[in-house]
């Protein structure tokens, strides 16, 4: 059983396609925020980079585990939260398929396009190593560079967004990345 978010300006719109499209085991819901949708799904693939470091981190030894991952999955969860708004999202969102749900499954499904680019990285592979052992595309590393550019044009802290560019630069290793992002949990 799936579920997802139909987001429209208008929300009888999207109450109507909601209702049109659900199966037994696809359940839509409807919302009237299309950019918060879109910005949730952009912003999950960050967290999922994030989430990734800790699976490559438990390879090598040095750190990782569930525990970790939790603490980095919500310290994102959080600045998304905080940023997302800023940015025009409507804060319930977060909350949704769009939000939470998708960046739930995003950060800790073993077939996660950017929680494996992740992991590849926590490896201690660089960035440039990473995405030539990619065969699809993991839009975190674009979402993270976007979001972090966005918040720069607005003044908008986000310490978790930066710390993972930072290592994204190749300026930090994973360990240290993970470290600064869970300082912000």
């Amino acid at each position: 059983m799936t579920t997802a978010l139909v987001a429209s300006e208008d929300v009888s719109v999207a109450k109507r396609l909601a209702e049109t499209l659900s199966t037994p085991t696809l359940l839509l819901h409807a919302a009237s925020d299309p950019e918060g949708a879109e910005l949730w799904g952009a912003f999950k693939n960050v967290v999922a980079l994030a989430c990734g470091l800790v699976d490559g981190l438990k390879t090598t030894g040095t750190l990782g585990g569930d525990n970790l991952k939790a603490a980095i999955f919500s310290a994102g969860f959080k600045e998304g939260c905080i940023l997302l708004p800023l940015l025009g999202a409507k804060a319930e969102v977060a909350f949704g398929p769009a939000g939470l749900g998708d960046m739930y499954v995003t950060s800790t499904s073993p077939f996660g396009r950017n929680r494996s680019m992740g992991e590849k990285l926590g490896t201690g592979l660089s960035l440039e190593e990473a995405l030539e052992e990619m065969t699809m595309v993991a839009e975190g590393v674009r979402a993270a560079r976007m979001f972090r550019d966005r918040a720069i044009d607005q003044s908008i802290d986000i310490p978790f967004t930066k710390a993972l560019n930072t290592l994204l630069d190749g300026d930090i290793d994973a360990e240290e990345c993970c470290r600064r992002m869970v300082l912000l949990g």
